[in-house]
């Protein structure tokens, strides 16, 4: 598939629609897609000192991660708040979480769990929400019920 297939497909119509695809993407191993949720310079920061800036960047750290444990694993996430800032931009805060990841022996990990603050953009072109900065903050899972 070319790069501007797949940016055709990441295009979501709503930022809850881009949340939803970057969980697909994430439940489906899908590193590319989700660097195609990004804005050409999106940048993404984890709650563990990784930062990614560009499509291309931020698909090459989901592949890695993919590759060491999270591949097959569920992710999880919501939004809490969506603010406009301005003309397609809105800031966007939430929660995420991730389940069924193993560690390098195959192990299950202890579920990780979080807070999101990211500014999403309308883009001009293309009529889609794309990530402009993502970060993630480690917090703790709710207790199972």
């Amino acid at each position: 598939m070319t790069l501007a297939l797949l940016l055709a497909a990441a295009v979501a119509t709503s930022p809850a629609q881009l949340l939803e695809g970057y969980r697909a993407a994430w439940d489906r191993a899908d590193a590319t897609a989700l660097g195609g949720f990004y804005a050409s310079e999106g940048e993404l920061a984890t709650p563990y000192g990784v930062r990614a800036r560009g499509r291309a960047a931020v698909a090459a750290f989901y592949r890695t991660a993919f590759q060491h444990g999270y591949g097959g694993s569920r992710g999880e996430a919501r939004l809490d708040e969506l603010r406009a800032i301005g003309p397609g931009l809105v800031i966007a805060r939430g929660r995420w979480a991730i389940h069924g990841a193993r560690d390098e022996a195959g192990a299950a990990r202890p579920a990780e769990c979080g807070e999101l603050a990211a500014v999403l953009r309308r883009e001009t072109g293309s009529g889609g929400w794309r990530i402009l900065v993502l970060h993630e903050f480690a917090g703790t899972c709710p207790a199972a019920p």
